[in-house]
């Protein structure tokens, strides 16, 4: 099953896509990288496709990022590929982070538009850059 997270009236939840009732508006996106993960000790893994999918590969070490399709990852097309039928599953690899990444390693968060900008700005005093990122929603 899929999970979101999502963070709404500031409070972090963990739901599955048929729970939600929100709008997309709702959801932020907290933003790190790989060089806070390992600055911070978290515990992680990531995946070279889909983690639902029985055949996507997990990996534990920094040294197999090169078994990532990153011309797919960061492709902008979703739509499935007559001439490569994996692309899409590919594209969704996953970075996973056991328990909690810490405030620490939060570098940004991303919002569907201005609205929420001010609303976490405002309501909850982000030190944390706020960004309007429309193209990250569907």
């Amino acid at each position: 099953m899929c999970h979101f997270i999502f963070v709404t009236d500031h409070r972090c939840w963990a739901v599955s896509k048929s729970d939600y009732k929100g709008s997309q508006s709702d959801i932020i996106y907290l933003v790190t990288d790989f060089e806070q993960i390992k600055k911070h000790g978290c515990e992680f893994v990531f995946t070279d496709g889909q983690a639902l999918i029985v055949y996507s590969k997990f990996f534990d070490d920094e040294s197999d990022f090169d078994k990532l399709d990153w011309e797919a990852i960061r492709s902008s097309q979703w739509g499935r590929n007559q001439r490569d039928n994996d692309k899409m599953r590919r594209k969704m690899a996953e970075f996973l982070v056991k328990d909690y990444v810490p405030t620490e390693a939060i570098i940004g968060i991303g919002v569907m538009n201005q609205q929420m900008v001010t609303q976490i700005v405002t309501q909850a005093g982000a030190s944390i850059p706020v960004i309007v990122k429309t193209n990250w929603y569907f």
